[in-house]
């Protein structure tokens, strides 16, 4: 039924008409729920420490990703009319390999971090309050996107996931939906109550109703004038929403926290059923937001999609990812919330290793996540961040196992990357723009993505070019060692086999110079070392030798 484009635009009307169901008002009303911003020297209530709550580490991310690294809840067997993103589509997605993860919500104003999951872990309602209420100061004015666009392509990145929306619920877009009912936080326990009593009135609870900016519109617009591919995070769970309170992780509802039984806005008795009006709002909402992601900004190339509810909204999760995928057939949904991938039986078409590196090939399409710091969001300590040399080495390794890596930073409340962030990223640029090629646009070796002789060389192949990869994190073992014989790789001969290394070229003609070689008596290519006057022209960890005219062994 939704095969015509005008079927299509009948039902994207009517999801964002319903959307405003009950719905409310103006460009945005303050809520009033009590309290004052705690200062930074206080002891917060969240974890009883002093300082913010910059010192929980690692909750949200490496703790968080193993609730997905097994088998992922199901949603129920797949439609049979579903249809996967195209091949064509995945085969693009495969050629990007580095990408940039943006996480950027209201969570960055006070450097919280590690992003919005110090709301899960709040035990003093105060601090729900506090947290909720920073968003009406908040005004990022050195936010440009044409910079952080500019420094992407200086890193190399190809693609990039903005954060359209995290747990704590706040749109980093223009939204077209509305938040009907909110929550009050104003006594020992919650409530719920209308986010506005005024007839007319909006509730978007966004970028845009708070400052007066579409951040993702502009990042994408930036995006496509820079060439680089745009794609979005969005989170199924919305903790600001009383409407979505049925999430285990519910910074309100959860664990009757705030919520104890026996009250209205407890989730246990939360159902189409008992609460017929605000169950269709809260599938309405969800759904026009995919919806929203998927269309507002044009084609993009993943929705990387985020958390689950519980099985009781499976049918409604089902109906949203087929209409989603109908809109939407070039772009790869991440599996989580919706079964995982196609592999475990989901609707997802990649997964993401979160915080770890597989020591071998994964099945399907993957893609690495992994923070740049102890935060995917802004993280103000600079001995927290991981260098330049780090991400190269984890990036040429992942590729030649197959996958893509995202590395993870988040910009402060101002819209500025930590000065460890931008050093990092352009220490990667600086790299691949010597040895990009070995990257960009490959494919790993059929069997094997390392030399079976040594564990410092990842392999890739470009057609029929091979690349080897000699991974060194100290600068120099490359340069000591006389040669290097590359157990996979059979030269054809003299005249039809050339070995260079990238980046070393002719001062006059600018042209690679050809290295010596010799087959190596026990199968593979001994290659010599180049003599070259400046080794620091090569950027640590990573060496390569591009080698035409061979083939891969058999076993390799």
């Amino acid at each position: 039924q939704l095969r015509t484009p005008e079927a299509r635009m009948s039902i994207l009307v009517c999801i964002t008409l319903l959307s405003w169901i009950g719905g409310t008002s103006g460009r945005i009303v303050s809520r009033s729920v009590g309290g004052t911003t705690p200062p930074k020297t206080v002891v917060h209530p969240l974890h009883g420490q002093s300082g913010n709550a910059r010192k929980i580490k690692n909750y949200g991310g490496r703790a968080h990703s193993s609730k997905f690294s097994a088998a992922p809840p199901s949603i129920g067997s797949v439609n049979p009319d579903y249809r996967y993103a195209s091949v064509n589509a995945v085969d693009a997605w495969h050629d990007l390999k580095f990408g940039l993860r943006i996480h950027w919500g209201e969570y960055a104003i006070d450097g919280l971090g590690p992003e919005s999951w110090p709301l899960n872990r709040a035990h003093n309602i105060t601090f729900l309050k506090w947290y909720w209420d920073q968003s009406k100061t908040w005004n990022p004015s050195n936010y440009n996107a044409d910079q952080w666009i500019a420094l992407m392509n200086t890193a190399g990145i190809k693609f990039f996931d903005f954060t359209l929306k995290h747990h704590e619920g706040f749109s980093m877009y223009d939204t077209n939906t509305d938040v009907h009912d909110c929550w009050d936080l104003t006594g020992p326990t919650a409530t719920i109550k209308p986010c506005c009593n005024t007839t007319g009135c909006r509730f978007p609870y966004s970028s845009v109703a708070a400052f007066g900016r579409d951040v993702a519109g502009e990042l994408v617009t930036a995006a496509r004038k820079g060439g680089v591919s745009p794609g979005f995070y969005f989170s199924h769970i919305d903790w600001f929403d009383p409407d979505m309170r049925i999430d285990q992780w519910n910074a309100v509802a959860s664990s009757g926290k705030f919520c104890p039984v026996g009250t209205a806005c407890n989730p246990a008795n939360y159902s189409n059923a008992t609460l017929p009006v605000e169950w269709q709002r809260f599938v309405l909402r969800h759904r026009a937001q995919i919806v929203e992601a998927l269309t507002k900004y044009g084609e993009i190339v993943e929705l990387s999609l985020d958390m689950q509810f519980p099985p009781i909204f499976n049918q409604a999760m089902q109906d949203t990812i087929m209409l989603a995928r109908s809109i939407a057939p070039n772009t790869l949904f991440r599996g989580r919330g919706i079964g995982g991938t196609k592999q475990e039986g989901g609707y997802g078409d990649y997964e993401t290793p979160e915080e770890t590196f597989p020591s071998s090939p994964m099945p399907g399409n993957w893609q690495v996540i992994f923070h740049g710091s102890n935060y995917m969001s802004y993280d103000p300590d600079p001995s927290h961040y991981v260098n330049g040399s780090f991400v190269v080495w984890h990036l040429a390794d992942i590729v030649s196992k197959g996958g893509l890596m995202q590395i993870g930073y988040g910009p402060d409340a101002n819209g500025q990357f930590h000065p460890k962030a931008v050093e990092a990223l352009e220490y990667a640029g600086r790299w691949l723009r010597t040895n990009g090629e070995s990257i960009y646009g490959t494919r790993p070796l059929p069997n094997r993505w390392q030399d079976p002789t040594t564990s410092e060389i990842r392999y890739t192949r470009k057609n029929a070019t091979i690349y080897a990869t000699y991974l060194d994190f100290s600068g120099s073992a490359f340069w000591q060692a006389p040669s290097h014989t590359l157990y996979c790789i059979t030269p054809r001969g003299a005249k039809t086999t050339a070995v260079t290394l990238l980046g070393n070229v002719d001062d006059q003609t600018r042209e690679p110079i050809p290295l010596t070689w010799a087959a190596a008596s026990g199968g593979g290519i001994t290659i010599t070392t180049p003599t070259v006057e400046d080794p620091d022209l090569f950027a640590p960890p990573g060496y390569v030798f591009k080698i035409t005219g061979a083939t891969v062994r058999t076993d390799c």
